[in-house]
């Protein structure tokens, strides 16, 4: 019966409209079932790219959130290697560091819905740098020196064309590697190294310009042990001249040339300034003159005869002698003398080298070291502050030793002894290491260096560790914390070799916080005659005006 009605045309019929019936009905079904699809505008707001906030090796993805998404999934293949895992989360972001700059980066993004349902979108390419530069031919400077006992005199020679800066590298004696010196600017033609310890030196000259670097000049000498000093004379031998014979009389003597009658003053005021076991500071009223100098002169015993220890120019009015001995009197005099003549003796200063103890002498040898260094006298001041002798108790006697420490690096900068810099401002570290004095000073160490990243988290830790964040006025140190990273990072600008990183920092970085330090400190309000205050405003201003042309391209794509 079931045959028969099958092949009836009725049948027939009705089979084909039951069939069609369920191909509409799954169909219908189909349709009314969630979409496992998630937001198709992912695959057109994803971004894989190098923010301005970023370095340029780091790598940044985001995306649109997706409704009712369980978890994203982002895979990774570098150049032809093996497709990774490398994040899976519910954030829609994520950043990771670019080790292979010159290899395509190749990602996919995996969206996970209800019912571990996933969808691919990609793959997002990140290439390589590309684009070749012709390279910047820079040529080392031709350098000279000229050594004298402890010192010596370098002389650069270049046309100061295709040169932004120079650095200089010093091997030490004992040392098996260039360290940095210091780093000078393009018109630089000379640098002076004073008080070298005997031994064998080695220093390096490079040229840098656009990122470039010329090939290191390299001046190797060796600095002799100190002589002794001779037992001087103590009258001026002045050997006359040996006239040429001439067949025609030589011209009259210009007036400048005549003798001239005086009648010379002894220095006046002697006394005694500083002092310790093994040397003495004695000063003494100036001679205001530029002819004149001023013997030196000193015996051990009181009835002996005074030998000559120095001949100094009139305009100095102090000195320093060393290498004393303990429990042993000391003579001094002046005496003013001019060609061949010479004044009476000055009244005479005595002193007996002994001890100057332990600790309880810290807040004197301080306060002498602090007088010497405001006046700028570094070589007393580090005397005095080296004598500082470190608690072992840290008490309040601590915070002396600390600051001696921290005047002792800003000495060591001030010089260019940058080692010398980086050993005291490290201990000064270790002794408080919340202080903010002292990451401004090893900003201002990184700064000179070149290591332009490591001085803006120094100069960043000044705003973290300062306890008046209110005191932030003209010349304060947050005045100079600002000043300082505007600096690194306009060194930072300078160094950049990526169009796209250094766009970003004219753009943003530098012309934000040029703008804002101009605003905020240099616009109208100066007080008058601050005359280090008022070229950090001049450094700011000529930093601000380099970067605005650059400021107003577009970053290459």
């Amino acid at each position: 019966m079931k045959q028969h009605f099958f092949k009836h045309p009725l049948g027939k019929l009705t089979l084909f409209i039951v069939f069609l019936f369920l191909l509409v009905a799954a169909f219908i079904y189909y349709l009314l079932l969630p979409s496992p699809t998630p937001n198709t505008a992912v695959t057109s707001s994803i971004s894989f790219k190098t923010p301005p906030n970023l370095t340029g090796t780091d790598i940044s993805a985001s995306w649109d959130v997706v409704p009712n998404v369980i978890r994203y999934e982002l895979y990774r293949q570098i150049g032809d290697g093996e497709r990774e895992l490398v994040y899976q989360g519910e954030t829609n972001s994520f950043i990771e560091k670019r080790e292979f700059p010159d290899r395509r980066y190749t990602y996919w993004v995996d969206v996970v819905t209800p019912g571990n349902i996933k969808q691919t979108f990609g793959p997002f390419f990140v290439l390589p740098k590309s684009g070749t530069v012709e390279p910047v031919v820079v040529d080392a400077p031709k350098v000279t020196k000229k050594i004298k006992d402890q010192e010596v005199i370098f002389t650069l020679r270049h046309s100061g064309e295709n040169v932004d800066e120079f650095l200089v590298l010093v091997q030490a004696p004992g040392e098996n590697d260039f360290a940095p010196d210091t780093v000078l600017a393009a018109s630089a033609k000379k640098i002076r190294r004073e008080n070298l310890p005997a031994g064998k030196y080695t220093y390096g000259f490079i040229s840098k310009f656009q990122g470039a670097l010329s090939d290191t000049a390299k001046i190797t000498f060796s600095i002799a042990e100190k002589p002794p000093i001779l037992p001087p004379t103590d009258n001026i031998v002045v050997i006359p001249k040996v006239e040429k014979r001439e067949e025609t009389p030589p011209p009259p003597p210009k007036e400048e040339d005549k003798p001239v009658a005086l009648t010379l003053q002894p220095p006046t005021a002697l006394k005694i300034d500083f002092q310790d076991d093994s040397y003495v500071h004695f000063s003494w009223d100036y001679i205001d003159s530029k002819k004149e100098k001023v013997l030196v002169q000193r015996k051990e015993i009181l009835n002996g005869e005074f030998q000559t220890l120095q001949v100094l120019s009139a305009s100095e009015s102090f000195y320093m002698d060393e290498n004393l001995t303990t429990g042993t009197t000391y003579y001094y005099q002046l005496i003013t003398v001019y060609q061949d003549q010479q004044s009476a003796p000055s009244e005479m200063l005595n002193y007996t080298a002994g001890p100057t103890g332990g600790t309880e002498n810290n807040g004197a040898e301080y306060e002498a070291g602090l007088q010497a260094f405001l006046r700028k006298d570094y070589a007393l001041a580090k005397k005095h502050l080296q004598n500082i002798r470190k608690p072992e108790n840290p008490v309040a006697q601590e915070r002396e030793y600390l600051s001696a420490i921290l005047l002792l690096g800003q000495i060591a900068i001030y010089e260019n002894t940058l080692q010398s810099a980086r050993s005291y401002l490290q201990e000064a570290l270790e002794i408080d290491p919340k202080r903010a004095e002292t990451y401004y000073w090893l900003g201002q160490y990184h700064l000179r260096t070149a290591a332009y990243k490591n001085a803006i988290e120094n100069f960043d830790k000044v705003f973290k560790y300062q306890r008046n964040l209110s005191a932030d006025s003209f010349e304060s140190t947050l005045f100079y914390s600002h000043s300082g990273t505007i600096e690194a990072l306009f060194g930072w600008w300078q160094s950049e070799d990526d169009p796209e990183q250094k766009g970003y920092l004219a753009r943003g970085e530098l012309d934000y916080k040029t703008t804002n330090f101009l605003n905020k400190y240099c616009n109208g309000n100066i007080p008058a005659g601050v005359s280090e205050g008022e070229r950090h405003c001049r450094n700011v201003r000529i930093i601000q005006q380099t970067i605005s042309n650059y400021s107003n391209l577009e970053v290459p794509k």
